[in-house]
């Protein structure tokens, strides 16, 4: 309904009244523009001649808030600076040599990522480490680590800094459960242990199905590329031979948007993978997968 400012502000004195005023005005002014009006600067100050310094600060405050959303439609370009420090040996793979380290700024254990110093120089295989980076951070799922971001050392070499996952590989998970020199004393706990591990596998799975509906092909899918963590989390690591094949089928089907990578879109295009582990096209050195 069309409520009167006026009409509330009847029997209030100072400094009361000056701060009903200045609520009242700004829900006026905003519930007018909601509906299409201009309310002005002018109009008020003449509804309230006597109240010029309230309605200056009203308008002051619109004026800002009205530059603020303006500045959130802006394409301004937002910088982070994060420090790493402490970083210890963790593990490596084909491409590249993981540390744990801590992020100084927030107190947080992160995992980085540096290219070999071997193939550093290759501009091959820092195509393909960047490729690795990229894709590991679009796959936006609880199956994929994290990535925090990408960066270069002073000497120009890649690095990647992500999740750090505090746990053990499915291939140790196995061995243990198949009586191997990390098996537990106990057997009687060995139907859990089996359910554990198909539940771990299922997990794959599904990271994996939600990987392929994005267009996107591992190629080294192994039990030592799968970190189990210490509270339920099972994540697909070592995404350096992924292949991006596009969608056919079910697969585009699925309503996720193809993942399209902008670097080292032709450095993977070659027959790569674990021999023990590959499918038959893959050991066959076909790309069609």
């Amino acid at each position: 309904r069309e409520a009167k400012i006026e009409d509330y502000l009847q029997g209030w004195e100072e400094p009361e009244r000056s701060k009903l005023l200045y609520e009242l005005m700004s829900l006026e002014i905003g519930y007018r523009k909601q509906r299409g009006e201009h309310p002005s600067q002018d109009e008020h100050a003449s509804r309230f001649s006597d109240s010029q310094r309230v309605v200056q600060e009203v308008y002051r405050r619109q004026v800002s808030s009205d530059e603020t959303v303006v500045r959130q439609d802006t394409q301004e370009t937002l910088m982070m600076r994060s420090e790493l420090t402490g970083l210890q040996y963790h593990a490596e793979g084909g491409l590249g040599i993981v540390y744990a380290a801590e992020d100084r700024q927030l107190k947080r254990n992160m995992a980085i990522k540096f290219i070999h110093d071997r193939v550093a120089g290759d501009p091959d295989s820092r195509a393909r480490f960047q490729l690795e980076a990229e894709l590991t951070s679009r796959l936006e799922h609880p199956g994929v680590v994290p990535v925090h971001g990408l960066g270069r050392t002073v000497d120009g070499r890649l690095f990647y800094a992500m999740r750090f996952i505090d746990g053990e590989t499915l291939d140790v998970a196995i061995d243990r459960y198949h009586g191997g020199p990390n098996s537990d004393a106990s057997r009687a706990d060995r139907p859990l242990q089996y359910r554990e591990l198909l539940l771990r596998f299922v997990a794959v799975c599904q990271t994996i199905a939600y990987a392929h509906n994005r267009g996107i092909i591992h190629r080294d899918i192994k039990p030592v590329n799968i970190m189990l963590g210490r509270y339920g989390q099972t994540i697909v690591v070592d995404w350096g031979l992924a292949l991006p094949v596009g969608r056919q089928g079910v697969f585009k089907e699925s309503g996720e948007r193809t993942l399209m990578p902008s670097s080292g879109s032709e450095s993977n295009r070659v027959a790569a993978g674990t021999p023990a582990f590959m499918s038959p096209e893959q050991a066959s050195g076909s790309l069609d997968l």
